[in-house]
């Protein structure tokens, strides 16, 4: 790290800033979780294309601090990049990738058993490193921005900066961190070698602009025994667009599609030589293994691969070498050879990285991501996992038709929850729910509800607030004007009693409205004891482009529309404390409570603050689009309408929600669908419910065609499930027809909370666009649990039939009669119409067995 410093003239001037994307109104504390826009997860990937390294990004090329080595590159023609979506790294091994890296473009990691380290390229043009570091290869240069690619490999990394510039770190021994003054402009680099623990050895090379290749490092040192003339790039060489290295094997890809080979090799080399490789896309090298993809789509290797012996895979779009190769396949999938563990998640990657013993891969953003529930109306239910000793939080009977929920979670307004129903009328509960606390009489057309201490506000459509409850929180200021959003806290105050008896509590609520010019105004009890805790809450006077509030006990937190977050309160100092604000950017909604506080990003990450400081928050397999704090813990809803759970038993509830609120012990989620009446004439499928039983063990598909009534899309299914039903677990498909039989798999959903007797809603994984001359499969199927002998299992799901069965049409079963999930494979690629169903339908037992109540919609 001690080699000189070489500062390129800046190629471009700075960009200006984006916009912050227009974020959304809403998250408050306690409040119900809820997709407040209909942002939509970016564009879905697509094909690589030819490994080149140029990623190019838009912003000014800043100078590197000390410690990295520069090689000039400036006045070159800035590369441009490719159209790679970024993505969050995921990893099937122990090198774990930081929890905030969401936003990866490109990787590179090592082949270093014991000593593994990976870099990853943001999309800003930064760059991360993590894992190992003896030699300061992942140790990233401060102010290194700009970069389009990155290698690392022997202690040694590498970054091409947009303007061709080279930028080096890592062990100086090897000499790979003397970038060569005379580099000029290159479109890619590699850097390969060896590092054990008792080597660190490296040796770099670079493709330049006249596409000729450049080698630098290799040189002995302390712990590198030297890299002979074996390594020295062939004389002559040209016509070269990329290039990778590994320990023992070095390759260049010529424009041709051929492979020049060179380095000391292998004396048994499995697999077929690369100098013979033709029509290539791309070569990985690492370690003593080298791979490449040709223009068909075909893996070939070389290398030391053990009894496995050479991998050969199809439909490969991308591959990185190691001992555990990395292929990226065309429908998005992760190909670990020989044998290994893939990467967790959907087969839907974009850029891989094999190792030593793990595989790395950024997962692409769906693009095929179905709309957040809208707001109910649905069931308010008590989930498990939260739930105290107070079971008089469980909702009142029939209240299966709620829009917005709220509930306390601090000891001043007791366990009090109210929610809003879908005719705008407000019902509350809760074991210690006051009657001073009950809505006023004739109260309508209430959006929203908050729940303080001692009061509560409603929010009505025309931007009226209605406030109830006791304390002089329930005067509203008479200049507040339109309200677009509100949150209700507060506190108990105890005084002493001077003659040494009992404190007197005196409980205290604080309202905090957001009006719709964008500035916030705050109010709360009036009286001596509460008095200065009002006057503390004040919402500071030059605070304006608020656009989402929440409120604790002592203090209030707000959005901004430039994304920052600004707080303020008597305990928002004690409560703040580890809380890196400057890094809380591109905020677009926030929700606090005494103990946490919650920030939506607009990339759909998310920032969680916990009474010890900041919080990580796991990897999540899709963007946030709301959250909402309490007392004992975080709530993250997902556009599948998930509720992932941060503190106490974490992890994902089944079901799919559209509103949360939580208090000390207990969490209130709104259900997605409840028992709302089905539409008279859905786009596919059939709404009547007739006595008929339609019965089928657990473990047997059961398809039902329907004509489609329209075209249009749809976004989940509801099928009415009869009462005798002892299946716990539903899966549901969208299937084409093809000849009168189930065709491709177009879509799928699944719930393992079958509610007997009433209609179950399932959200689809993809939207599917029927058409309205074409029929179409709906297929369920409980899930088999059976023993291993083939017996079928006990548990069976009964749907009712519906009227209207058109002659000749029953319904079809699936051959096999022990399946855990639906046959046939949903495509990841829009244009892919998805792949055959890999079972034998048959009909069933009787030719009326068709239709059920079952069908489609938006």
């Amino acid at each position: 790290m001690n080699a000189a410093v070489h500062v390129p003239r800046p190629s471009r001037t700075p960009s200006a800033p984006g916009p912050v994307p227009p974020p959304s109104v809403g998250g408050r504390r306690g409040r119900g979780a809820r997709r407040r826009d209909r942002r939509r997860a970016p564009t879905g990937v697509r094909r690589l294309g030819a490994a080149v390294l140029a990623l190019a990004l838009c912003g000014a090329l800043s100078p590197v601090a000390p410690g990295a080595a520069v090689a000039d590159g400036s006045d070159a023609t800035p590369l441009t990049r490719p159209d790679v979506t970024p993505g969050r790294v995921v990893t099937s091994g122990a090198l774990t990738p930081p929890t905030d890296l969401v936003d990866a473009v490109a990787l590179a990691s090592t082949d270093a058993p014991g000593h593994d380290s990976a870099l990853a390229l943001r999309a800003d043009g930064t760059v991360v490193g993590w894992g190992d570091d003896g030699h300061g290869q992942t140790s990233v240069p401060d102010g290194l921005t700009g970069v389009v690619a990155v290698d690392t490999a022997g202690g040694s990394s590498l970054a091409v900066r947009s303007d061709g510039g080279v930028v080096a770190w890592g062990d100086p021994g090897s000499g790979v961190t003397a970038v060569p003054d005379d580099l000029g402009p290159v479109t890619a680099v590699a850097v390969g070698g060896r590092l054990t623990d008792d080597t660190a050895c490296s040796v770099a090379y670079a493709v330049r602009a006249d596409t000729t290749v450049v080698r630098w490092g290799g040189a002995a040192s302390a712990t590198c025994p030297g890299l002979g003339d074996e390594y020295d790039v062939p004389e002559g060489l040209a016509g070269i667009r990329a290039v990778s290295a590994g320990d023992t094997v070095v390759l260049a890809l010529r424009d041709d599609g051929t492979v020049v080979r060179w380095g000391p090799g292998l004396a048994a080399a499995d697999g077929v030589d690369p100098a013979t490789w033709q029509d290539m896309t791309s070569v990985s090298a690492k370690g003593e293994h080298a791979v490449g993809v040709d223009a068909s789509g075909r893996l070939v290797g070389w290398g030391v691969w053990g009894e496995a012996g050479a991998p050969t895979l199809e439909g490969v779009r991308a591959a990185s070498a190691g001992r555990q190769v990395a292929a990226l396949r065309d429908d998005g999938s992760v190909a670990c050879l020989p044998g290994c563990a893939t990467p967790p998640g959907a087969p839907r990657f974009q850029a891989v990285s094999g190792g030593s013993d793990q595989v790395l891969a950024v997962l692409a953003p769906r693009s095929d991501l179905p709309p957040a529930p809208s707001a109910g109306p649905g069931p308010v239910q008590l989930l498990p996992g939260y739930v105290g000793p107070d079971y008089a939080m469980n909702p009142p009977a029939g209240l299966r038709d709620a829009v917005e929920l709220d509930a306390t979670s601090f000891a001043a307004g007791g366990n009090t929850a109210m929610a809003v129903r879908s005719d705008g009328t407000v019902v509350g509960w809760g074991s210690r729910y006051p009657v001073r606390l009950q809505p006023p009489a004739g109260l309508s057309d209430v959006v929203d509800v908050g729940v303080g201490a001692g009061f509560a506000l409603a929010l009505r459509a025309d931007g009226s607030l209605v406030p109830w409850g006791s304390g002089g929180v329930t005067t509203l200021p008479p200049d507040l004007g339109p309200v677009v959003a509100v949150d209700a806290g507060g506190t108990q105050k105890a005084v002493r009693d001077p003659d040494g008896g009992p404190p007197t509590v005196t409980t205290c609520g604080v309202a905090l409205a957001l009006r719709a010019d964008g500035t916030v105004r705050t109010w709360g009890s009036t009286g001596a004891t509460c008095r200065a805790l009002t006057e503390a809450m004040a919402a500071p006077a030059d605070l304006t482009d608020v656009v989402s509030v929440s409120i604790g006990d002592e203090y209030a937190v707000v959005a901004r529309a430039d994304g920052s977050v600004v707080g303020w309160g008597p305990s928002w100092r004690s409560y703040s404390t580890g809380l890196a604000l400057e890094r809380w950017d591109s905020v677009t909604s926030v929700s606090t409570d005494r103990a946490r506080i919650i920030g939506v990003r607009a990339d759909g990450t998310v920032r969680l603050w916990g009474v010890t400081g900041e919080v990580p928050v796991g990897p999540l397999d899709a963007p946030v689009v709301a959250a909402s704090a309490a007392q004992t813990s975080g709530f993250l809803l997902g556009p599948y309408g998930r509720l992932v759970l941060s503190g106490g038993p974490t992890g994902e509830q089944q079901g799919r929600y559209t509103a949360v609120a939580g208090g000390d012990n207990y969490t209130l989620a709104i259900a997605v669908g409840g028992s709302a009446a089905a539409p008279a004439v859905p786009p596919l499928g059939a709404t009547t419910v007739t006595t008929r039983r339609i019965g089928m063990a657990a473990g047997v598909a059961t398809a039902f065609r329907y004509p489609a009534n329209r075209a249009d899309p749809v976004w989940r299914a509801r099928v009415f499930v009869d009462r005798s039903t002892t299946a716990r677990g539903l899966r549901v498909g969208i299937y084409a027809d093809d000849d009168g039989r189930p065709g491709a798999l177009l879509s799928t959903a699944s719930t393992d909370s079958v509610v007997p007797g009433a209609w179950n809603t399932v959200l689809l994984d993809r939207g599917v666009t029927v058409q309205a001359a074409g029929s179409y499969w709906l297929v369920a199927l409980a899930p088999y649990a059976g023993a291993d002998d083939g017996s079928t299992a006990a548990p069976r799901l009964v749907l009712r039939g519906a009227d209207g069965a058109p002659p000749g049409t029953p319904s079809l079963v699936s051959a096999d009669r022990t399946l855990t999930g639906l046959p046939g494979a949903a495509p990841t690629d829009p244009d892919d119409p998805g792949a055959d169903p890999a079972t034998t339908w048959r009909e069933g037992r009787t030719p009326d067995s068709g239709p059920a109540s079952f069908f489609a919609s938006t």
